[in-house]
């Protein structure tokens, strides 16, 4: 599995691209590496599954990354940040579904899509006024 991510200062982004197989130990060591970034509150995210070949991260690593998320340090702010997952397997949306659902960050707006152009676009706000997209979600918190 390769995961990397690249600092796009320019256009206010941080692009994080997993690719091959993902299992609960890159995901935690990708988590780990998130809580290092610098600056990380500062940008919106893309996060890529498109070239994630598998997906093997069981519920438990799911819920313990989310707890963790949930108790980040009070100098993360993430205020009016968006947040874009790209994945094209009904698993992975699920999974980041859950993911988002347990992390409970109200500070940012979070949605799904399959598209990374249509990501791209809404993240740096040049997607069209009105725009038909069936399988793009904005996240549903859960009530507490």
């Amino acid at each position: 599995m390769a995961w990397h991510y690249k600092t796009d200062s320019t256009r206010g982004l941080i692009i994080r691209k997993i690719e091959g197989a993902f299992t609960d130990a890159d995901a935690i060591a990708a988590w780990e590496a998130y809580k290092q970034l610098p600056g990380k509150d500062r940008y919106n995210e893309l996060y890529d599954y498109l070239d994630t070949t598998s997906y093997d991260i069981s519920a438990d690593v799911v819920r313990r990354l989310a707890h963790d998320a949930q108790e980040s340090p009070d100098d993360w702010h993430f205020d009016g940040k968006k947040t874009a997952y790209v994945a094209n397997s009904g698993l992975i949306w699920g999974m980041l579904r859950m993911f988002v659902s347990m992390e409970a960050c109200e500070e940012r707006e979070i949605r799904f899509f399959d598209n990374r152009e249509e990501a791209m676009a809404w993240l740096t706000g040049d997607e069209p006024d009105t725009v038909d997209l069936p399988r793009t979600y904005q996240a549903q918190r859960m009530a507490s």
